[in-house]
């Protein structure tokens, strides 16, 4: 299974768990009213808050913010805090009606009359968690990176829902896949990471070569060349005519 439709499977999974468990605690309510009532409540918020945190931090931020989309991601952002929004006031109105016989209706009115606020709040506060989430993973990650070390030159990637470090010099190449690239690794099965080419090229560093605008190489595996590809091993890498000129300057000039 290719990895961009694994990723989206797991999304969707994810967001049946929420629903899941937004049914179960729909059905307890047949056991005890007012505890019921409250638990259904509870789970509801925490379910709907849990998807919109995780939806911002892992999807629109790196797909949208650290692309320098900011209307992209602002009009998505806006969006998904509207449409929580909208579904958290209409499933308590719905739990609401369900409860108004056996709660009684002044408990009901008051917890009415603070709705829209407590909505607004709590939704904003979700949001802003998700963004302060992200920010500082990313700001980890990159001082992690960039700190000095006696260990091995490295990188982290997000692969699989998974913060991989992996050793610059364990990396052969890397090759565009659209939106996706593959980092082919010599003792490691290849990990897919939605970033784009350049970006990647920009942290990997000096120690690898852009041949071509799907392949970036790490020079260190370079085993032979000429003026229209090279051999990471037994390994082909085209060099195109865009970058010939650049890939040869460098590999001469050592």
């Amino acid at each position: 299974m290719r990895a961009p439709t694994y990723f989206f499977l797991m999304r969707i999974a994810q967001a049946a768990v929420w629903l899941s468990i937004l049914t179960v605690s729909v059905l307890s309510m047949s056991v005890l009213f007012p505890v019921a009532y409250a638990l259904s409540r509870m789970s509801m918020h925490i379910g709907l808050a849990a998807l919109l945190f995780y939806a911002n931090a892992e999807w629109l931020m790196p797909r949208y913010w650290r692309r320098e989309k900011i209307l992209l991601y602002l009009f998505w952002l806006v969006l998904g805090f509207a449409a929580v929004v909208g579904l958290r006031y209409v499933l308590n109105a719905g739990l609401n009606k369900v409860f108004t016989i056996d709660l009684d209706r002044e408990v009901l009115s008051s917890v009415k009359g603070s709705e829209w606020p407590r909505i607004l709040i709590s939704t904003g506060l979700a949001t802003l968690g998700s963004i302060a989430y992200r920010l500082f993973l990313d700001y980890y990650l990159l001082k992690h990176e960039e700190s000095p070390s006696e260990s091995p030159p490295s990188i982290t990637l997000r692969a699989n829902q998974q913060e991989h470090r992996v050793l610059l010099e364990d990396i052969l190449y890397v090759e565009s896949m659209k939106e996706y690239v593959r980092v082919h690794r010599r003792s490691e099965p290849p990990l897919m990471v939605y970033v784009r080419l350049t970006e990647l090229e920009e942290r990997l560093g000096k120690g690898f070569l852009r041949t071509h605008r799907s392949y970036v190489v790490n020079r260190q595996h370079i085993t032979a060349y000429n003026s229209t590809g090279l051999n990471l091993g037994e390994t082909p890498i085209k060099i195109s005519r865009t970058y010939k000129e650049q890939v040869l300057e460098r590999l001469q000039g050592g």
